[in-house]
């Protein structure tokens, strides 16, 4: 028995039968798209925390040495620990005298002065989400590359 298109419409639109599947289709993209967003979102926190750990790792190296090492030995370190070539490491080491920043050729401050030596570790980590988000991406930090800049920094006083 063969049914005219008008009939077989009139019979599916009163079957409730397919309209869980059909409110699926319509919701799984939503859902995919989210879970693809969370699971980024998690990656970068995890490669954000691995360098911010880094940084904190070469600093408890300046700590504890009493400032037996070097600029070169700090960037080695700091970029093995967070996975990273050396270029993407910056130590900065800088004097105060009464708070206030002294001249880079200054070696100390005068006897009446507080000295503050400090020295400050920066790594930067280009972070690639698993996915392209577009110009949604871009609205989150991503550059035209599709790619997010992490930045961790930590400084510590060693005088």
């Amino acid at each position: 028995m063969r049914m005219s298109l008008p009939i077989l419409a009139g019979r599916l639109a009163r079957d409730p039968r397919g309209v869980s599947v059909i409110e699926f289709g319509l919701i799984a993209p939503i859902l995919a798209f989210t879970v693809m967003g969370i699971v980024d979102c998690a990656n970068g926190f995890a490669r954000k925390y691995k360098i911010e750990q880094a940084t904190y790792r070469t600093l408890e190296m300046v700590t504890g040495s009493r400032n037996t090492v070097s600029t070169a030995d700090l960037r080695s370190g700091a970029a093995s620990a967070a996975g990273e070539p050396e270029a993407n490491v910056a130590i900065d080491t800088w004097l105060e005298c009464d708070s206030v920043k002294a001249p880079a050729a200054t070696l100390n401050c005068t006897a009446t002065q507080q000295t503050a030596r400090f020295v400050q570790v920066t790594i930067f980590s280009d972070f690639q989400p698993s996915f392209s988000y577009g110009p949604l991406g871009t609205a989150f930090g991503a550059n035209s590359k599709g790619t997010v800049r992490l930045t961790a920094r930590s400084t510590v006083r060693v005088q």
